[in-house]
């Protein structure tokens, strides 16, 4: 007779380890054209999620007992999906107790200041506002529209640590992307190749990411990472999947886990990026020590099968 104490594998809790973040790409695609963006490596159309997809993730989430940030974010822009507000909303009524965060570039909030008042009210925890050089200030002129909202200044991406109170409201102001001379004044990683020169040798280097964040696509699609802006390593869709676990723990990607485990970037698209993940100690227990098993040559065909792109790529200038 089954324990009735015993919980079951759908329960994150049980899981040997568990993403801290997920994405859920409520728009790929974007109005600004950054040239080291991956966005520019792939077909410039605007594509957005349905309420139905962003439903079935929250199921998930929720009937897994995940109390992961959830990060609308990706390929894109999330401000251009003209349900925005209520795809917030939503989030928070299905997941009252997670946090919730929005990455943006500010430039659709400058033109509808009455949209930071109602993403906030929606239930949104952090407004996340990336600057760049032709937009510096443009996170203070927003925060002007909503004074009794918190704005602190960071370094980049994310916040590292995500509010203890899911009540918490926060702006977030990341440091300027400045151009120099074609060059940028703060390191980012080449988005696999589609965003600025893919690496000519893999490196011998752990990766953190894939443990931590899952991110899935406007249409449902995971990749390996939010890196892989092309999606050159599908591994499954959330809306085949009865469980989160069924996705997080899927055997393409725990396949790579193992070989990145071992510092070894050996397989497409991880042989050509250069992403440096920063607090490996979180690789991807609290403590960094987690082992896992070796790769066995079943996961090496695993890694190196090659399936169609979840993006249609253009081709960069050196791509040509």
């Amino acid at each position: 007779m089954q324990d009735d104490k015993k919980k079951p594998i759908t329960d994150a809790t049980t899981w040997r380890y568990k993403p801290n973040t997920l994405q859920i790409e409520a728009v790929q695609g974007c109005n600004r054209r950054c040239t080291f963006c991956g966005s520019m490596g792939v077909e410039h159309k605007i594509h957005t999620a349905d309420l139905m997809t962003v439903h079935h993730i929250c199921k998930l989430v929720r009937e897994a007992n995940l109390n992961c940030r959830i990060v609308l974010a990706g390929h894109g822009e999330p401000t251009l999906h003209p349900n925005i507000v209520k795809i917030v909303q939503d989030i928070r009524t299905m997941l009252p107790k997670n946090n919730i965060h929005l990455l943006t570039n500010g430039t659709v909030l400058v033109r509808k200041p009455e949209m930071l008042r109602h993403l906030f009210a929606a239930g949104l925890n952090d407004l996340i506002i990336d600057e760049y050089t032709d937009t510096r200030g443009i996170g203070t002129a927003i925060a002007k529209y909503a004074p009794e909202i918190e704005c602190v200044r960071q370094g980049a991406g994310v916040p590292m640590y995500a509010p203890k109170d899911y009540k918490a409201r926060r702006i977030c102001i990341n440091k300027p992307i400045e151009f120099e001379d074609n060059t940028l004044s703060r390191k980012l990683c080449n988005h696999c190749g589609a965003g600025m020169k893919p690496l000519k040798k893999p490196e011998s280097r752990m990766c953190s990411i894939i443990f931590r964040d899952l991110l899935i696509r406007w249409d449902g699609n995971i990749a390996i990472c939010c890196n892989d802006f092309r999606g050159e390593y599908p591994v499954c869709n959330i809306l085949k999947c009865q469980t989160l676990r069924q996705a997080f723990l899927h055997e393409r990607l725990e396949a790579a886990r193992k070989f990145l485990m071992q510092k070894k970037r050996c397989f497409h698209p991880c042989d050509i990026c250069d992403v440096k993940p920063i607090r490996p100690g979180l690789l991807p227990d609290a403590n960094g020590k987690l082992t896992m098993p070796l790769p066995t040559e079943a996961d090496a065909q695993i890694v190196k099968e090659r399936r169609q792109p979840l993006a249609v790529p253009i081709r960069r200038e050196w791509e040509t």
